[in-house]
């Protein structure tokens, strides 16, 4: 096994909380276009701007080819061979019905799945700078999740179910996300390290931002800061890991292969997931075909994700995080 304290690069804690300078950037675009540009931007924040090639090319596929690219090591596959081999088929077979169904729910099923896997990222990563387990961190995710993705359900379904789109449920909306902001204050409180309480805020604010960019109709806005913080987030974890594992021995065929090219392989995996990401764009010709491959990936990252970070994996065997004094 590898000790962690041996990985050539460290994640920084600074890095994990400057990843959220992207909300209050977002809410002062939206604060001047509504202040002085009459809402100019509002006709471009729908859901279909979720398919824009630049959004998909830098954000959305990357960090999940990134998370895909370990998998070519030889190692990996044998440690991973049940999810990989039986369980990834059965839940791409589910995303396929999914579509065959109707694209709309598995368009709906994905933004929820996403929301869960975001927060749970997100609030997760807070136990590692000292904020305590319990019952009030378990409110202050899952209040979260049940917030935001009960919002997307309304917003996909208010055409198909309207009458099921009321003011009963806006209401516990309203009072989902509530809870979860209040517990948050409470996690704060609890919180002693003082990048952990920053930590908790920064989540917290992100939640509450997002809601209000939502409300005044920037749902593209809403949905780009939680992505942008987690697929950023993201990014750097499998960089690190990526770096770390083939720093000293390439394991992997996919860096062998670029072993000519001098560049170190924290460089190399943003350019391979990008230009991935541009031949999956390129190759998806049509909004629903692409839907579809942004789905089925994604769904194929979540079911992985979930897996590869537990206690004593592979991946966590390559992972430091630097920690404040």
């Amino acid at each position: 096994m590898v000790k962690p304290e041996a990985q050539p690069l460290q994640i920084s804690w600074r890095w994990l909380l400057a990843v959220y300078l992207i909300v209050p950037v977002l809410l002062l675009v939206v604060i001047i276009d509504r202040i002085w540009f009459s809402e100019s931007l509002l006709p471009y924040m729908g859901l279909s701007s979720l398919l824009l090639p630049l959004y998909l090319l830098l954000f959305e596929l990357p960090h999940i080819i990134a998370s895909l690219l370990g998998f070519a090591d030889r190692e990996y596959r044998q440690q991973y061979a049940r999810p990989l081999y039986l369980g990834l088929p059965a839940v791409l077979l589910g995303v396929y019905l999914l579509f065959r169904i109707d694209p709309v729910w598995a368009i709906l099923a994905y933004l929820v799945a996403t929301m869960y896997h975001v927060i749970k990222q997100q609030t997760g990563i807070a136990f590692i700078f000292g904020t305590p387990r319990g019952i009030v961190h378990q409110v202050w995710t899952y209040a979260a999740i049940v917030c935001t993705g009960t919002i997307y359900s309304a917003i996909l379904l208010a055409e198909q179910f309207p009458i099921a789109v009321g003011p009963g449920l806006y209401g516990f909306i309203y009072a989902a996300l509530a809870l979860s902001l209040m517990a948050g204050m409470v996690q704060w409180y609890r919180t002693s390290r003082s990048v952990g309480a920053w930590y908790v805020i920064a989540t917290t604010m992100m939640l509450a931002s997002s809601f209000w960019m939502l409300y005044v109709g920037y749902l593209f806005f809403a949905f780009f800061a939680i992505r942008f913080v987690h697929d950023v987030t993201a990014f750097i974890f499998y960089t690190a890991h990526e770096h770390n594992r083939n720093h000293a021995v390439r394991s992997n065929p996919i860096y062998r292969i670029f072993a000519p090219i001098p560049l170190p392989i924290f460089v190399l995996v943003p350019l391979i997931s990008i230009g991935l990401a541009y031949l999956i764009r390129s190759a998806a010709t049509g909004s629903v075909a692409l839907w579809m491959v942004v789905i089925a990936l994604g769904f194929a990252h979540y079911y992985l994700e979930s897996l590869m970070w537990k206690r004593d994996s592979l991946h966590r065997q390559h992972i430091r995080i630097d920690q404040p004094v």
